[in-house]
């Protein structure tokens, strides 16, 4: 039996105590080498310190037999290590009652005087306890089995039927089953008791416990979570139970939690995810029950998740999130009827999606994130007539939406990022026309868009990022008439833009950065009269700036950036007299910097950094009064500024 317990430790030891005199190095040596622990300690103070740096960092069973004293303990045992240790126990046997007094640890005493009195019992009883592997396990056997036996003969037909593992005469249980009854706990369908003992808290090596079907119960003991080698908790049927005990999360031992159809239970301790060794997690027809743990991020060795919540029609958020080992999701998901917000989040080998996810005619809001194995999504979504906002992002072996998708008309929100093996975008997407915002960011196997995105027209923000492959816009862009944010970025083998571009005249924000292959922009681009914020950073090509872009007189900030062939800037940027900010950073081959920039009187932010062969400044840049921040750095050949920098009195 000590053979099938030690199993659930890290490492287990079972020391005969040698009583000879100075023999406790012997003894830290016996419980080191068991522990297969690395060296070879000379003095009992090295074995010592071996021993705390074991217990630090595993959890161990240690029995030792036949103590006599209490420095037989103390002398070989890091009891301070010990009581912090993860779990560790010490069984100790003595037929001295003294040791017992310096620790608060529960003691049974067993009357052996019987024993004592006959030679020949005493050494059929050594046999027992050699039979059931240490006298520990063995003291259940001798009080249940033997008590009150004084006859040699039933004392040795018990220790036949130990070692055959047999039942015993009468109802009485072998050894095997008698011993695990101290391990696991089974007081299940006691339906007219309303409390368990405080008690219970003191059981540290139980690792099951089992309470189905408690009716009355309404509550669990907090003492509960000192059961530091629970495994198995489960509650089930419990039906006017109304609560779990708020610090069960510190029993991190468990492996499966049921706490199936308690019909009144309310709330959930808040910290489950701290159970990071639990398998299975069961929450089965809570009905009363109003939400679910915000976090169980923790929960990374979870193989089952049944949340078949039946009744729980009040439920509005759901989060399913870092389930590494989750390769389904529960088709029972379709009774959370009032469900507004649904998050599958890193979910790793989750390959697929239940049809039943459709039935949520109540969510508003769905992620798919992280989902990496997620190859594609079920056309029932396409029910989902309540959905505002989708997000499917990092789901990296995604290889297309369906055409349901355009079903989903009352969306507003649509973001598709890091779905790196999507080809292609279902044309019914045009049919999205309350489409506010659209993210399409680092699907680097996108080659085109369908050209019904330009149906899109209440479309305020259209983000196109780290599309690799991407190569043009479809020319219906123009029909993008509330368009007011444009970011085209890291699209490397875009080659040119629409000159529809230009028809965007609600456009306030153009972001165009990091397209390499991009050598000019639509002379159209002067159409854009509401445009305020202008981005053009990262043109490998860009020899020079459209000279149309001197008519965006609009604009308040304006950033050309890391053009390393740009090699002149147009004195008409000088007509920009709304500008506030002006960022021509890393444009390395541009040699001067236009007087014309002293017109800009509104610019309070002017960063002209990182010009490698720029010499001087033109003075006339001291008519910038409003000029708070400059940038020269890493101007290498700048080696003298104009005196009449002396003028500008608000820089700071």
């Amino acid at each position: 039996m000590f053979n099938a317990i030690k199993n659930t430790y890290d490492a287990s030891c079972f020391v005969e105590i040698i009583q000879k005199s100075d023999q406790s190095l012997k003894n830290s040596l016996n419980i080191l080498e068991q522990f297969k622990v690395e060296g070879n300690p000379k003095t009992l103070d090295n074995a010592k310190m071996l021993l705390k740096s074991f217990l630090s960092k595993n959890k161990a069973i240690m029995v030792l037999n036949n103590v006599k004293d209490q420095n037989q303990i103390e002398e070989v045992i890091p009891m301070d290590v010990l009581c912090r240790s993860k779990g560790s126990i010490l069984i100790v046997t003595t037929q001295n009652w003294n040791p017992k007094k310096q620790y608060s640890i529960e003691f049974h005493k067993i009357n052996l005087k019987v024993l004592e009195e006959c030679t020949k019992l005493e050494n059929i009883s050594k046999k027992i306890v050699k039979a059931c592997n240490g006298l520990p396990l063995s003291v259940k056997v001798v009080e249940s089995f033997l008590r009150g036996q004084k006859r040699l003969r039933c004392w040795e037909q018990a220790l036949q039927r130990l070692k055959t593992a047999r039942y015993l005469d009468g109802d009485e249980e072998n050894s095997d089953l008698q011993i695990w009854k101290i391990l696991e706990l089974d007081i299940s369908g006691c339906s007219n008791l309303t409390s368990l003992p405080k008690e219970l808290g003191n059981l540290i090596s139980l690792t099951k416990l089992d309470i189905r079907r408690y009716s009355n119960l309404i509550s669990l003991p907090k003492e509960l979570d000192n059961l530091i080698s629970l495994k198995i908790l489960d509650t089930s049927e419990c039906s006017n139970l109304t609560s779990l005990p708020k610090k069960l999360a510190n029993v991190t031992s468990m492996t499966k939690l049921d706490i199936n159809h308690c019909s009144k239970l309310t709330l959930l301790p808040k910290q489950l995810d701290n159970l990071t060794s639990l398998i299975e997690l069961s929450i089965n027809g809570c009905s009363n029950l109003t939400s679910l743990p915000k976090k169980l991020d923790n929960l990374i060795y979870l193989t089952k998740l049944d949340i078949r919540v039946g009744n729980l029609t009040t439920l509005i958020k759901l989060e399913i999130c870092w389930y590494s080992n989750l390769t389904s999701l529960p088709k029972e998901l379709d009774n959370l009827t009032s469900l507004i917000k649904l998050d599958i989040n890193r979910c790793s080998i989750l390959t697929s999606l239940p049809k039943e996810l459709g039935n949520l005619t109540s969510l508003t809001k769905l992620d798919i994130i992280w989902c990496l194995n997620l190859t594609s999504l079920s056309n029932d979504l396409g029910n989902l007539l309540s959905l505002t906002w989708l997000n499917i992002c990092g789901c990296s072996n995604l290889i297309l939406l369906q055409k349901e998708f355009g079903n989903l008309t009352p969306l507003t929100k649509l973001d598709i990022r890091s779905c790196s093996k999507l080809t292609s975008l279902p044309k019914e997407l045009g049919n999205l026309t309350s489409l506010t915002k659209l993210d399409i960011r680092r699907c680097s196997k996108l080659t085109s868009l369908p050209k019904e995105l330009g149906n899109l027209t209440s479309l305020t923000k259209l983000d196109i990022t780290g599309c690799s492959n991407l190569t043009s816009f479809s020319k219906e862009l123009d029909n993008l008439i509330s368009l007011i944010e444009l970011d085209i970025t890291k699209c490397s083998k875009l080659i040119s833009l629409p000159k529809e571009l230009g028809s965007l005249t609600s456009l306030i924000k153009l972001d165009i950065t990091g397209c390499s292959n991009l050598t000019s922009f639509s002379k159209e681009l002067d159409n854009l009269i509401s445009l305020i914020e202008l981005e053009i950073s990262n043109f490998l090509n860009l020899i020079s700036l459209p000279k149309e872009l001197v008519n965006l007189t609009t604009l308040t900030k304006l950033e050309i950036c890391w053009c390393l062939n740009l090699i002149s800037l147009s004195k008409e940027l000088g007509n920009l007299t709304s500008l506030t900010e002006l960022d021509i950073s890393r444009c390395s081959n541009l040699l001067l910097v236009p007087k014309e920039l002293s017109n800009l009187t509104s610019l309070t932010k002017l960063d002209i950094s990182h010009y490698s062969k720029l010499t001087s400044l033109p003075k006339e840049l001291d008519n910038l009064i409003s000029l708070i921040e400059l940038d020269i750095s890493g101007c290498s050949n700048l080696t003298l500024l104009p005196k009449e920098f002396e003028n500008l009195i608000s820089l700071k």
